[in-house]
């Protein structure tokens, strides 16, 4: 029970931090992302059952759709999920492609360019470019 409870108390202080930057920021699709990525992060670390990232990007999905299944719509839902799932699947294999740079600047670009590719898509469909 002590380990729990040491967990929780780690946990509310990130947990408070979230909700109130979300707060702050106001309900765009880009913060509930990230305020229910985080909360779901929060709530794998109290459980200890542990999920791949890509697990978490989609249960996040899944959550704020059934929660408002018109945010599928919001382009700023689309591009947020876009860049995020690019970041989860192409970022660590991309810095790996890098050897010849500095580590730190393999993980910058390959970071960048993960989370452009991820919503580019989404980016040429709704505007048109």
């Amino acid at each position: 029970a002590g380990a729990a409870a040491g967990r929780a108390t780690r946990a509310g202080l990130p947990a408070a931090a979230v909700l109130l930057y979300l707060t702050a920021v106001g309900p765009e699709p880009s913060m509930l992302r990230a305020s229910a990525m985080s909360g779901l992060a929060l709530a794998v670390f109290l459980s200890r059952r542990w999920t791949t990232p890509l697990q978490t990007v989609a249960l996040t999905a899944a959550a704020l759709v059934a929660a408002q299944p018109a945010i599928v719509d919001d382009v700023g839902f689309q591009l947020s999920f876009g860049a995020t799932v690019g970041l989860v699947l192409a970022a660590p294999r991309w810095q790996r492609a890098m050897p010849g740079l500095p580590r730190a600047l393999a993980a910058a670009l390959a970071t960048s360019l993960a989370a452009q590719a991820g919503a580019l898509p989404f980016a040429v469909a709704a505007f048109g470019e």
